[in-house]
């Protein structure tokens, strides 16, 4: 089947400039893709210019009725075939609205109301019952954690299908041929989730033991920013610490770098872990996520306890290894990305998937 002209997709996500923005970027380029976006970013008409339509509001409670005509409008004009739903409120208002198309939720994150015990986690899970109660919906999830979580909530069985990206973009150099120059560097949205709060510490405490010329990158804008510069401030870490901003071009700055960390409290599948694979930096990552399924502690990378001292002291230990021995991580780790992770494969996969859902 020719997916370009066969099989039409919409696809409908919360906001923009984030992970999810990227994913969504690759599958509009399978073809015959259109875009819903309901919080509106600078860069929509850019980062979507290959999808055959788009529109993007400014949804909020107060215009929900004037936000809502515009997207039915729109999914009548486009009408696709399936439509994509990338977090829950998309896919509560394609549940509602959109019924000449067949739903997929794709669940891009094990988070937290799939489990919570609050009343607002209990409502989040109780509308999602309901919605699979009333139409038939596929899932798809980055983690066999999330796509558990999922089924357990809602009865239904789940597709798994990796995250990928393109193998290409600058990498460091080889330990052995460019010494370690100790730059760290983190790429997220600056929200709780990211756990941020606790990597400033980590890189803080670190400089202070070592003694060592480490310095932290961190790329992103989100609403935790203003809290966390005035951590960063209050630790006297100005000097060292560096907000960098949101980047357009994620898979151009790993050559500056040594090591990536990961320090989320929860993760579906980290895009910007496969980019330090791919570029070369060692990568130091919570235990969170599909990743901990494929990604072998001390082989391919190194796995944070969540304890500041033993992190510290786990970090200071591996920037002390040999050359060699961070070489060799750094080929596992490429060689890692290029079996299971490449954009290619997931395009593929998400193909095939359409192509037996219609």
């Amino acid at each position: 089947m020719d997916s370009k002209n066969e099989v039409s997709v919409l696809h409908f996500a919360h906001w923009g400039g984030s992970g999810i923005t990227s994913l969504i970027k690759d599958f509009v380029e399978m073809g015959n893709a259109s875009v819903v976006i309901l919080k509106p970013y600078e860069r929509f008409y850019v980062d979507f210019s290959q999808a055959v339509d788009k529109v993007q509001v400014n949804f909020s409670l107060r215009r929900s009725l004037t936000c809502l005509l515009t997207i039915l409008f729109f999914y009548k004009r486009v009408n696709p075939k399936i439509v994509h739903a990338h977090s829950l409120v998309p896919l509560l208002i394609s549940a509602l609205f959109f019924y000449r198309s067949k739903l997929v939720f794709h669940i891009h994150n094990e988070y937290p109301y799939f489990e919570g015990r609050s009343l607002r986690h209990l409502l989040k899970r109780l509308a999602l019952r309901v919605v699979f109660k009333i139409r038939t919906i596929s899932v798809v999830s980055v983690s066999t954690k999330g796509g558990e979580l999922v089924k357990h909530i809602t009865k239904s069985n789940y597709t798994l299908i990796l995250n990928g990206i393109e193998d290409s973009g600058s990498s460091r150099a080889p330990f052995l041929l460019k010494p370690d120059q100790f730059r760290f560097f983190s790429m997220c949205r600056l929200e709780q989730s990211k756990n941020l709060v606790y990597a400033i510490r980590l890189i803080a405490e670190l400089k202070a033991i070592s003694g060592l010329d480490v310095q932290y990158s961190i790329y992103g804008e989100g609403p935790q920013k203003d809290q966390l510069t005035d951590l960063v401030n209050s630790l006297g870490a100005g000097g060292f610490i560096f907000f960098e901003g949101f980047t357009n071009t994620p898979d151009e700055v790993n050559c500056g770098f040594d090591y990536y960390i990961s320090t989320s409290f929860h993760e579906g599948f980290g895009l910007s872990i496969l980019n330090a694979f791919r570029g070369g930096n060692l990568v130091f990552m919570s235990q969170t996520g599909e990743l901990v399924n494929h990604a072998e502690d001390g082989f391919h990378c190194f796995y944070l306890r969540g304890n500041l001292d033993l992190d510290v002291e786990r970090v200071g230990r591996v920037m002390r290894l040999d050359v060699k021995e961070k070489t060799a991580i750094q080929d596992n780790a490429k060689i890692l990305f290029k079996s299971r992770f490449r954009k290619k494969q997931m395009t593929n996969n998400l193909r095939i998937y359409y192509e037996h859902l219609i």
